[in-house]
């Protein structure tokens, strides 16, 4: 019996049923493949804008344990009102209180994310991949949304190798994940960031319309801090004169509220959040002064963080007073 069966395998193979038959090459009927998701324009562009999201994973204030929420707060710049561990105080209230022990399992949980990083790379790389393989809607557009991702890449990157100085570099080529791979050498790294972010510097517009995509006057900003990182000055001196060259610009002085909000002529990546539309947070009812939110019938507190004196006292008053602008860059 199962020679029989092996040999109707056999024959319809040599009748031109193998992998040549589009009776073995189906299209899911409950899912879009990565054919279909990377071969058009559209669906490609919404595939990249998922990986925006990496952004606010990496920000200064983020719920979770894989980063320590506001850093600000082991520095002179801002103590939290809460003596106590909380999604929104998070680890540097107990650091800063001398709730915990900073001891290696503590350090690796709150302020570690390797895992979490290479979870992210990947997904990168994938998209990188299926663009590559699948794309077929011309190469400015291609071109365009390689760069996008490229940029996430370098972006993941840099955060790995200011933690851990040395890393695995993983590719698009996905044939090459392997177990135990090991890790590069810290220039090696860098270097590995600096062509992501050059790659996505040249093949980025430029727009200086802070509308929260990626530009090139964004890529060449991020590939500046990272070489600042690297400690390759002259790397980081020149792609921040790729920025001003594309003629970002400081507020005036007396217009220097204007630095956030939306639209700003400093800003070079800008994503703004609308209390009027869906795009909210609640960002500002824990973070405002203590009582402020009640004031105007809402239930939050407020007062989880709060500048210190010497932050509030190095910026000028309302009224103009006090240290110049120039004069508190320089302080702060």
């Amino acid at each position: 019996m199962k020679t029989k069966v092996l040999s109707i395998i056999l024959l319809g193979a040599s009748l031109g049923l193998g992998s040549c038959s589009d009776y073995l090459d189906m299209t899911p009927t409950d899912r879009a493949s990565d054919k279909l998701v990377w071969s058009k324009l559209d669906y490609a562009e919404q595939a990249v804008n998922d990986f925006y999201r990496y952004i606010d994973y990496l920000g200064v204030y983020r719920d979770g344990q894989c980063l320590a929420g506001m850093t600000e707060a082991l520095t002179d710049q801002l103590k939290y009102g809460s003596y106590n561990y909380m999604s929104k105080c998070q680890i540097p209230s107990e650091i800063a209180y001398g709730g915990s022990v900073l001891t290696v399992n503590y350090v690796s949980t709150y302020l570690g994310n390797w895992t979490t990083m290479y979870e992210y790379v990947r997904r990168v790389n994938e998209g990188i991949n299926k663009l590559k393989k699948y794309a077929s809607f011309g190469q400015t557009d291609e071109e365009r949304l390689e760069a996008e991702m490229r940029f996430f890449r370098g972006y993941l990157y840099t955060d790995l190798l200011k933690r851990y100085k040395e890393v695995i570099i993983y590719d698009e080529d996905l044939d090459n994940i392997k177990k135990d791979m090991p890790v590069s050498s810290e220039a090696d790294g860098w270097n590995f960031v600096y062509n992501d972010l050059k790659y996505a510097g040249e093949h980025l517009p430029v727009d200086k319309t802070p509308n929260g995509r990626l530009t090139s006057g964004a890529a060449y900003a991020m590939l500046s801090r990272a070489m600042l990182y690297a400690e390759r000055w002259d790397d980081a001196r020149i792609a921040a004169e790729k920025v001003m060259g594309m003629g970002y610009e400081l507020e005036a002085k007396e217009d220097y509220s204007n630095a956030f909000k939306a639209g700003s002529k400093e800003a070079i990546l800008q994503y703004c959040y609308d209390k009027s539309s869906t795009v909210t947070h609640d960002f500002d009812g824990y973070m405002v002064p203590g009582g402020d939110k009640a004031l105007e019938g809402n239930s939050m507190t407020g007062g989880f963080g709060t500048p210190t004196q010497e932050m509030v006292e190095s910026y000028e008053y309302a009224d103009g007073s006090g240290l110049p602008r120039l004069e508190c860059m320089a302080y702060c």
